[in-house]
């Protein structure tokens, strides 16, 4: 059963500056948690998960507070992190088993992380934090983007092992891609053929491995169409599908009026049989890159699945 979810954005810090990081330009501060209550009001009744990101989550100082007033509610709470002070928090974590998730961004297997990260050491406290934590029994993922020097068959399968080996899953999925959003002049995106090829790879490893892996915007199945079924509110208030559509709204009624007018199948994708579960791919990808914007099919949208 697909579950709606709202991703809260509730600090723009962050101590590192990772290559391909899509908040160059962050303003450096923690959102009050007054205004991070009344925007998780504000959807309350229409989700069941809150996503908390950044920069990084656990920098903010009232991180607890906010935990604590979405469990409150009976919401599940998934926290997005670095990893780089996740060992700190633990204890935090510990007293809401069963009630979070901790999503780990990792997108190397390897010492290549620590480069792209900028901070030495960066994967061998993912690697204690995350074996205390699954002590502990709290849930764990590993978040990785699909970037073009990583999308390679024996990086693919290295992550799915490394999830496999550290993660602590009470589903049995243990890692979660998604695609690189080239913005800020960072590495170059991916080929239509280097995400077929990549997606072929994940479902191939993750099989092998026994491991549950999922492409969070897969093209060729159904989770793209989350996009229409999430909310996303960005540090300074603004409502969007994700924080990478260009459509941004100062208040939530706006936002809901724009998904009601959305077409629900783009005219190129008119005819494919995967038209009704993909709805045409990654709406912020078809407005940004695509050269007839909503009209058009996500320009990833190639392959052997394709039409």
């Amino acid at each position: 059963m697909r579950q709606n979810f709202l991703v809260l954005e509730i600090t723009d810090k962050c101590m590192l500056n990772c290559s391909h990081c899509f908040k160059k330009d962050r303003k450096d501060f923690h959102v009050p948690v007054e205004h991070i209550k009344d925007r998780m009001r504000a959807v309350l009744s229409e989700v069941s998960a809150i996503v908390l990101s950044g920069g990084e989550p656990f920098l903010h100082p009232h991180l607890e507070e906010i935990i604590e007033a979405a469990t409150k509610e009976r919401k599940h709470v998934a926290i997005t992190t670095n990893g780089l002070i996740l060992k700190e928090n633990i204890q935090i974590l510990t007293s809401y088993v069963d009630q979070v998730t901790i999503l780990c961004s990792l997108d190397y297997p390897d010492g290549r992380h620590d480069y792209h990260r900028g901070f030495s050491g960066l994967i061998k406290l993912i690697k204690e934090s995350l074996t205390s934590l699954k002590r502990a029994d709290v849930e764990t993922r590993i978040l990785s983007t699909i970037l073009s020097d990583n999308c390679y068959p024996s990086d693919i399968q290295g992550l799915i092992r490394f999830s496999k080996k550290y993660c602590n899953s009470h589903t049995g999925e243990t890692i979660l891609f998604q695609r690189y959003f080239p913005i800020y002049g960072g590495p170059q995106p991916l080929t239509a053929k280097q995400f077929s090829e990549a997606i072929e790879a994940i479902n191939r490893y993750s099989r092998e491995e026994s491991v549950g892996a999922r492409v969070i915007d897969n093209l060729y199945f159904h989770d793209v169409a989350r996009c229409l079924e999430r909310y996303f509110c960005s540090t300074d208030g603004e409502w969007s599908i994700c924080r990478f559509s260009p459509f941004r709204f100062r208040n939530l009624s706006m936002l809901k009026d724009f998904k009601r007018m959305l077409p629900k199948i783009p005219e190129d994708c008119e005819g494919c049989r995967y038209a009704e579960q993909c709805r045409g791919g990654c709406l912020a990808y078809r407005a940004s890159f695509c050269e007839r914007g909503l009209g058009g099919k996500d320009c990833l949208c190639s392959g052997p699945y394709a039409e």
